[in-house]
């Protein structure tokens, strides 16, 4: 894709060309520290043996041995691809063939509510 040696075209325009900065040729990526592998073999020890943990329960198992804040726990979950077992959206809707009761005090007034605890 790349000749980076080519006399006829300088790596400048062969970039240019590419649609890619210059200076992401040279780019030479860093390995994680083993702080970061150490934090990550943690999280993925505790999601392991507990699924439903989110980034707060995560974070909160991992500060006192490894002083870790829960932004650190989220970025490092986002980067694995992990994420904390939960109910999925519209859980508070009621089922359609469930039946709906009416409200039997709404006939009455407020004062007689207030009698019945209503």
């Amino acid at each position: 894709m790349l000749e980076k040696d080519s006399p006829e075209m300088p790596l400048k325009m062969q970039a240019e060309l590419l649609g890619i900065s210059y200076s992401s040729l040279f780019y030479q990526p860093v390995p994680p520290s083993p702080r970061e592998l150490a934090i990550k073999r943690r999280i993925d020890e505790e999601y392991t043996a507990h699924p439903f943990y989110g980034s707060r329960k995560l974070a909160a198992v991992l500060h006192p041995e490894m002083g870790v804040s829960r932004p650190t726990v989220q970025a490092y979950m986002r980067e694995m691809g992990i994420f904390g077992l939960v109910p999925g959206p519209n859980t508070s809707k009621p089922a359609p063939q469930h039946e709906i009761y009416p409200y039997l005090l709404s006939i009455l007034s407020r004062t007689d509510r207030t009698m019945f605890g209503a």
